[in-house]
């Protein structure tokens, strides 16, 4: 009964994922044909996620004891989902805050869930399973309904959009989807030739949605992932690896302002980034009027109407956002809101680098990644702190999931068994710890290697 229990959650948690990725959705809205009010929500998105919502607050009472301690102990990652409920309080539309922020609690909670449900390695394989369904769909969509799953008029015509609202939706979970099953790689020893196939796929779709940013954002992953997996050398090799990752950057940072003319035209932009840099100077020229406590949560953006009206009047064009989370940030809950957001992110990061040394598979280095992968889009999309959002909800999967599985067997999975109690004895007292062998620098077992039992050595003897 137990196992018919957790086949029908991972079932659940994949469905919701995949909504919350926003398949579908415009497929459906397509089919019904419904007009709806922005500010009002979506009926046919609403009837979809209320029994997503429902499962999930009977899923989150029944280990409500589980959520609420990782949501006591990542105060850090909550901080911003609590500002954003506070805002209701100096809203510019208190009424959308209100309903908006309800939801991002929802999200959340799902994050939460997530953590809390399934470990690492877990999630990583459901994750990249439930993308990879998503992939395969996506290419049935745009070759048996092009006029949904390619886009037909506009700019972009031709641009392959498979079961997503967008050409840069289907290319930014690309993006993911072949970061997933890339790590995967490291995880799985059967079925290899799928995984090869899910990342040849996904890069593909990346391709075939002629998203630049997606392109850009994977080539980036994809050269910064061997350095990650430096991390894991002596400490020495680490640092020279460090050193590397900075001269890279600073090269690459040198050469994209050296022959910034050529790479936009390269890539279909211009050097102001299809004018985001305009919109960018616009925003922040919004943004200094309320600096402290901005315009409340995902009150904002309301089109030609409201707060918004008057950046978009200065750029002569219309933007759903300010394609750059950061600064959308700091336009909805101040610098207050982004200085908060940004601590827990350092967080998250000093803990993934911990994490990647720790471990071996690819579970341990997937917080790295994904913080990088989240970091880089939203330098020119925007995915933080939103409601609903698959991003947001692998943010708080992927922190909370660090903290509830700290020092366990599956986050040092490379020498996790305990050490008896002879093993330490003749370390320094400041050294001696009834931990595991993992709590000690690789540093500190050279020094005393020759108190260690060799390999194979049959112990003897209890703990002390």
């Amino acid at each position: 009964m137990q196992g018919i229990l957790r086949s029908a959650e991972r079932v659940y948690a994949a469905l919701a994922l995949l909504v919350f990725s926003w398949a579908f959705i415009p497929l459906l809205q397509g089919v019904y044909g419904i007009s709806w009010d922005p500010s009002a929500g979506d009926p046919v998105t609403q009837a979809i996620l209320l029994p997503i919502y429902l499962v999930l607050v009977c899923l989150c009472l029944i280990h409500r004891t589980a959520i609420l301690h990782t949501v006591a102990r990542s105060h850090i990652y909550v901080l911003p989902v609590g500002i954003a409920l506070l805002s209701v309080l100096w809203s510019v539309s208190p009424h959308l805050t209100l309903r908006r922020s309800i939801a991002l609690v929802v999200t959340t909670a799902f994050g939460f869930y997530l953590g809390v449900r399934f470990t690492r390695s877990e999630l990583l394989r459901l994750l990249g399973w439930t993308l990879g369904i998503a992939a395969v769909l996506s290419i049935l969509c745009a070759l048996l309904l092009p006029s949904f799953g390619i886009t037909p008029d506009g700019p972009h015509t031709g641009a392959w959009r498979g079961i997503y609202p967008d050409k840069n939706s289907l290319g930014r979970i690309s993006v993911l989807t072949a970061v997933s099953f890339a790590l995967l790689l490291r995880e799985e020893t059967g079925r290899r030739w799928l995984l090869y196939a899910g990342v040849g796929l996904s890069v593909l779709l990346v391709l075939l949605s002629t998203s630049s940013t997606a392109l850009i954002v994977l080539l980036a992953v994809a050269a910064l992932l061997p350095l990650y997996l430096m991390l894991r050398w002596h400490w020495s090799w680490a640092v020279l690896a460090l050193c590397l990752l900075i001269l890279i950057a600073a090269g690459a940072v040198t050469g994209i302002i050296a022959n910034a003319d050529a790479l936009a035209s390269a890539l279909g932009r211009d050097v102001t980034l299809t004018g985001r840099t305009f919109l960018w100077e616009a925003v922040v020229a919004t943004a200094v009027q309320r600096p402290w406590l901005g315009y409340g949560f995902s009150a904002f953006w309301q089109g030609w109407s409201g707060e918004s009206g008057q950046v978009l009047s200065m750029i002569a064009f219309w933007v759903p956002h300010a394609h750059n989370g950061f600064l959308d940030l700091w336009l909805e809950l101040g610098l207050f809101g982004l200085i908060v957001f940004v601590l827990g992110l350092l967080v998250a990061l000093h803990q993934a680098v911990g994490l990647a040394r720790r471990s071996t598979g690819g579970e341990g280095i997937w917080p790295l990644v994904f913080l990088t992968f989240f970091m880089l889009y939203n330098m020119t999309e925007s995915t933080i702190l939103k409601q609903n959002s698959i991003f947001w909800i692998l943010y708080i999967a992927t922190v909370s999931s660090a903290f509830w599985r700290r020092g366990t067997h599956e986050e040092t999975n490379d020498a996790a068994q305990e050490a008896p109690s002879e093993i330490t004895s003749g370390l320094p007292s400041a050294l001696r710890r009834p931990a595991t062998l993992p709590a000690l620098s690789p540093g500190v077992r050279r020094r005393y290697r020759h108190l260690l039992p060799a390999a194979g050595e049959k112990r003897s003897g209890g703990d002390a």
